[in-house]
């Protein structure tokens, strides 16, 4: 992670840039789901699939990612050969971003926190968040962005 993008979530207009950064950041990884998904089933991307089916409000990031997983192990991809967990973690820390509720400062850490649907029970600090996020991004949507650019099934 860059300086520049380095956050330290002391303020609020810090925490809105976070939340903004990774909200945006991952739908290129969501796109290029979706693009693969559909040159698997169709050869190549097909707009009217990927908008009615798979970005249907019903169907998750974690069902377009459950789909894609079963694509990629038919054709022999393991953990080893691309990282599913760091994917699924990458989704989990957007939807933190996303849904959760805004905590006054910590008085003790002058951090803001991201409060789930738990309460206080499930406390994230949103700039360690945000630096984890953006450690493993560029490894996954590359690799995401690689896949999604085949234009046919094997």
């Amino acid at each position: 992670m860059s300086a520049e993008e380095k956050m330290t979530g002391d303020s609020f207009g810090d925490l809105i840039v976070m939340r903004g950064k990774v909200t945006h950041s991952f739908t290129s990884v969501e796109m290029g789901m979706c693009e693969y998904i559909s040159s698997h089933y169709f050869g190549g991307s097909n707009n009217d699939f990927i908008h009615t089916v798979l970005y249907e409000s019903s169907v998750s990031f974690f069902d377009r990612l459950n789909i894609f997983k079963k694509i990629l192990e038919a054709r022999g991809f393991t953990e080893s050969s691309f990282p599913f967990g760091k994917l699924r973690r990458l989704g989990h820390i957007r939807n933190i971003f996303a849904h959760a509720w805004v905590s006054s400062p910590d008085s003790s850490q002058g951090k803001f926190y991201l409060i789930g649907e738990a309460g206080m029970k499930d406390t994230h600090d949103a700039a360690a968040l945000y630096e984890e996020f953006f450690t493993h991004f560029e490894e996954v949507v590359m690799k995401v962005i690689k896949m999604s650019q085949a234009t046919s099934k094997p």
